[in-house]
């Protein structure tokens, strides 16, 4: 009867802690999906073309998203802000995010992700032990949900790094070289207009 007891007690611990990680995990895939949704929900301005300009030294003076041009003009939304660029201080123009910044944002996803997924899955459990020289002591097993997010960061850090690295390997980033020159301009300009850029 006390073996069933013992085994019973055991058995609603086990269920109980399954049920906390199913909630946290829950609640985290509703956090992240909620976030993905409300990312998705944006405005054809926000969805213009994505640019890098350098000047004529090859100095990164601006980047944001296009939201109007003209034939001497281009204007870029970055934040909540506008910024005009005369074409006659615009060397080269990339398009697409840097490599490091894919690395860099894959990276904290993963990382953070990671973490939070060490943290809700560790399980540290304190046992008692018996032996003839040091009489009854205490241990623990199982990892602590500190040591479960360092270890779950880490990895998720590291892999989300390598998924960043292996998506910039496939962007098609553009340079079109610019110079000043206003024919150079031109065309760039007609390829946005004709939305064959992106």
């Amino acid at each position: 009867m006390e073996l069933l007891t013992k085994l019973t007690n055991q058995l609603t611990l086990l269920i109980m802690k399954s049920i906390k990680i199913l909630s946290k995990s829950l609640i985290l895939c509703t956090v992240l999906f909620l976030n993905t949704s409300a990312n998705s929900q944006t405005s054809n301005e926000e969805q213009g073309t994505f640019v890098r300009v350098y000047n004529l030294e090859g100095k990164k003076i601006n980047r944001g998203r296009i939201v109007y041009t003209n034939d001497s003009i281009l204007r870029l939304k970055k934040g909540d802000k506008f910024v005009k660029v005369n074409i006659n201080d615009i060397g080269q123009i990339k398009t697409k995010r840097s490599s490091g910044n894919s690395v860099l944002t894959a990276s904290l996803i993963g990382g953070t992700a990671g973490a939070l997924i060490g943290a809700a899955t560790s399980q540290e459990q304190t046992k008692t032990g018996n032996n003839w020289l040091f009489g009854e002591y205490q241990y623990t097993t199982g990892t602590s949900p500190g040591t479960g997010a360092a270890i779950g960061g880490g990895a998720g850090l590291l892999g989300g790094a390598l998924i960043g690295l292996g998506s910039s390997l496939f962007k098609k980033q553009e340079t079109f070289l610019i110079n000043g020159d206003s024919n150079k301009w031109l065309v760039f300009k007609e390829l946005i207009e004709n939305n064959n850029l992106r």
